[in-house]
C-alpha cells in the first residue's frame, strides 16, 4: 500500500505579515529569509489580538484573535481560538468569553 502524502508548509510568526496581493505570495517581516517571501500554505501570526482568515492568492492567512486578552470589538471583546484542518483548509474560529470581565 502507498501513501500519499500531501506536503503542507505552515509558517508560524508573531507579527502581521505584509501582504501582496499580486503575486500570491506573501512577505513576512519574519520569514527568515534573505527575500522576506514565504512558500508556505498557510501563515498564522499573532500579537494583534484581531481575528483574521483570509486568502491573499494560494496562502491562508489566519489570526486566531487572542486567548488571553480579549481586545478585538470585531467579536465583541471575546476570547477567542482557531483550528485549521490542513487537509481540508478549512479554519473554525470559536470565540467564547472573556471570565474575567
Amino acid at each position: 500500500m502507498r501513501s500519499s502524502a500531501i506536503t503542507r508548509r505552515v509558517f508560524l510568526g508573531r507579527k502581521a505579515p505584509a501582504l501582496d496581493r499580486r503575486g500570491g505570495s506573501i512577505g513576512c517581516c519574519c520569514a527568515g529569509s534573505p527575500s522576506g517571501r514565504t512558500a508556505s500554505n498557510f501563515v498564522l501570526y499573532g500579537h494583534t489580538h484581531h481575528q483574521l482568515v483570509r486568502r491573499f492568492g494560494k496562502v491562508l492567512v489566519i489570526n486566531p484573535g487572542s486567548a488571553g486578552d480579549a481586545r478585538d470589538v470585531g467579536n465583541g471583546r471575546q476570547l477567542s481560538c482557531a483550528v485549521l484542518d490542513t487537509v481540508t483548509e478549512e479554519v473554525v474560529v470559536s470565540d467564547f468569553p472573556d471570565a474575567w470581565i
